[in-house]
C-alpha cells in the first residue's frame, strides 16, 4: 500500500515539474481549509504563533477559492469566516488568549460542509 502512495506522490511531483506549476494532491478548497485550520490549531497548542498565522493565511486562501466554486449561503458564511481570519491572523502572536476558541468556532461550519460533501 505504501508503495502505491509513494508512486502516486512521485507521479504528481514529476507532472508538476513538467508543467512548471505545482499540482495539488487534493485540490478541494474545503479540504485545504479544514487541514489548514487543524494545522493552525496545532501550532497554537505548540505556542508557535507565527506558524499559526501562516496556517490561517492558507485557510483564508482556501476559503476564497471555496467562495468562488460554491455560490450561495455557504459562500456568504465562508466569506465572513475568511474576513475574520484575515483580520485576526496577523495579530495572533500578540492576541492569542482566545486563539483556540476562535479556531474551533471557524472549524465548526467548515467541518460540517466537508462532512456534507463526503457522506
Amino acid at each position: 500500500m505504501w508503495r502505491l502512495c509513494l508512486c502516486a506522490m512521485l507521479a504528481v511531483f514529476a507532472a508538476s515539474g513538467q508543467t512548471g506549476k505545482a499540482i495539488p494532491v487534493d485540490g478541494t478548497p474545503l479540504w485545504r481549509a479544514k487541514l489548514a485550520l487543524e494545522t493552525a490549531r496545532a501550532r497554537v497548542l505548540e505556542n508557535r504563533y507565527d506558524a499559526a498565522s501562516a496556517a490561517l493565511r492558507d485557510t483564508a486562501h482556501a476559503l476564497a477559492d471555496y467562495e468562488k466554486l460554491s455560490p450561495g449561503p455557504h459562500a456568504e458564511t465562508a466569506r465572513f469566516i475568511r474576513q475574520e481570519i484575515e483580520s485576526y491572523g496577523p495579530q495572533i502572536a500578540r492576541r492569542h488568549e482566545d486563539a483556540l476558541d476562535r479556531i474551533d468556532l471557524w472549524r465548526g461550519p467548515i467541518d460540517g460542509w466537508y462532512r456534507d460533501v463526503h457522506k
